[in-house]
């Protein structure tokens, strides 16, 4: 059988922090997120009062944001076990509500369920953090991946899009406890942004 190293103390009290910081999970742990994404949309009647339909539908392949099993390469193999970061509720509603927000501030006339000669689905496909705890160094490398397909329908015309974001950050484990609700949120709301930004989406919308 293959001889196991025993761990060392430095790192014995770094798994302990993770713990107890929650950068990690000493348990099958599910952490619930509220879905709050940012959008900076600046007031003008660029809609001139045109109604658009709007959808938003959660496409993606699985509910949680995050799911990580892991252990150790040493003795403490049980350290670690399960940790997933789910939405408290549903993301297409906040999502349905700052864009229908958005709309607004540029002048169009949103609605839900209507039959409009204009048309706004957006498809969330991905919204995914990933982590990697380098524990010799005391760190924790974390990443969060966005994509939303846009279809725009103007009449018989059609435009459609993915819109991509992806963020990165880095943070100390003795500092404290990593922040994935803004991160995660941070990274919607930048892939949100995006689609209000595209000048040729909105002049579509808009003829």
């Amino acid at each position: 059988m293959p001889k196991q190293t025993k761990a060392t103390p430095l790192v014995k009290v770094l798994l302990a922090i993770i713990c107890v910081s929650g950068l990690g999970s000493c348990a099958n742990t599910q952490h619930k997120i509220s879905v709050e994404p940012e959008l900076y949309v600046k007031q003008a009647d660029f809609g001139k009062g045109k109604q658009v339909t709007l959808k938003v539908v959660d496409k993606r392949s699985q509910f949680a944001i995050f799911k990580r099993k892991a252990a150790p390469k040493s003795g403490l193999r049980s350290a670690f076990h399960t940790v997933t970061i789910v939405p408290r509720s549903s993301i297409a509603d906040p999502i349905f509500a700052k864009v229908e927000n958005g709309l607004r501030q540029l002048g169009f006339r949103p609605a839900r369920g209507a039959t409009t000669k204009r048309k706004l689905l957006l498809e969330v496909l991905q919204w995914r953090m990933k982590s990697q705890h380098q524990v010799s160094a005391g760190k924790v490398h974390a990443k969060v991946d966005t994509a939303i397909r846009v279809t725009a329908k103007n009449g018989e015309k059609q435009f459609k899009k993915i819109y991509k974001s992806s963020m990165k950050k880095s943070t100390r484990m003795l500092v404290g406890k990593f922040k994935n609700e803004n991160f995660v949120n941070n990274g919607l709301s930048l892939a949100l942004q995006k689609i209000f930004e595209d000048k040729k989406l909105l002049v579509f919308l808009a003829e």
